[in-house]
């Protein structure tokens, strides 16, 4: 079984997952007050991709999915409590990644030919998107969040520089306004932003081990409090309930693929939802940084 875990806006788990006995995958919900689990979603073997979560319209959330083309993932609006499912953006073939602002419209997407990347804009819905930044195979722009200014969002860049490093970018003309934080050695191979408090949490990179930069205590304090309790993995926050006090964590080492768990930080409690482990991690080496 495979699992993918968000928190909606009213305390309920949304969760993906396979079902093999039916060949089938299923989005379901479960309601943390009741216990009760509801499927809302079965489209056979289309893959579904959360996008986002609206606090205006709690009950709608933005999905991608590759139900029409198996090739290519459309978004849609589902929703978590009719199973209501609308078609909000078609994929014309090409389209390999969409940026969600926060009230769930689609306004940055990127394009490929296969060769070449585009990032294209658009102000809103009614506005076609526009072309603002075109990359040849060496460049690369991963889009990571809105800011909240302007029309500003955060970036994974490595154009005009060896190594990528995490920046700022104006939608309006694809100029890079700042480097946030960059590495001499390593590129940053990850950014993480607080949608619901509208802040920055960390960037990641290796450097012979996963490595992070914290922008701010609490978040540094969270992970710590999370180490603790899965001594020797890495742990990853996939996800947090509107009052932070759930979240939903990934662990890993080089040597096992972990597992995700629920964990509830005033009670101090872990509670493991998915064994993603398939191997017995003592079976595997170490990962070294150099050949002996």
């Amino acid at each position: 079984m495979r699992g993918d875990y968000n928190w909606t806006y009213d305390n309920q788990m949304l969760f993906a997952q396979d079902d093999k006995s039916r060949d089938k995958r299923l989005l379901s919900v479960l309601d943390v007050n009741t216990l009760t689990v509801k499927t809302i979603l079965s489209e056979g073997k289309a893959e579904v991709r959360i996008l986002n979560k609206n606090r205006l319209t709690p009950d709608v959330i933005t999905i991608s999915m590759n139900k029409r083309d198996s090739a290519n993932f459309d978004v849609y609006r589902l929703n978590i409590r009719t199973g209501e499912l609308k078609t909000y953006l078609v994929n014309p073939g090409n389209i390999t990644d969409f940026l969600v602002d926060a009230d769930a419209n689609i306004r940055l997407v990127k394009s490929t030919d296969n060769i070449d990347e585009t990032i294209l804009y658009r102000p809103d819905d009614n506005t076609p998107f526009r072309p603002i930044i075109k990359n040849n195979f060496r460049n690369s722009v991963r889009m990571v969040a809105f800011n909240g200014v302007r029309n500003n969002f955060y970036a994974l860049s490595n154009v005009g520089r060896d190594k990528t490093a995490f920046v700022e970018i104006n939608a309006e003309n694809g100029r890079e306004e700042r480097v946030i934080y960059e590495t001499k050695n390593v590129d940053i191979q990850r950014a993480d932003y607080s949608k619901m408090k509208s802040r920055l949490e960390f960037v990641g990179w290796e450097d012979g081990k996963p490595q992070r930069h914290f922008f701010n205590n609490d978040t540094k304090k969270l992970y710590q409090e999370l180490s603790d309790l899965v001594d020797g993995y890495e742990v990853n926050i996939t996800d947090r309930d509107i009052a932070e006090n759930r979240f939903i964590i990934q662990t890993f080492t080089d040597r096992s693929r972990g597992a995700i768990y629920l964990y509830e930080r005033k009670e101090k409690r872990l509670t493991k939802l998915v064994d993603n482990s398939t191997i017995d991690p003592e079976l595997l080496c170490e990962k070294t940084n150099s050949l002996h």
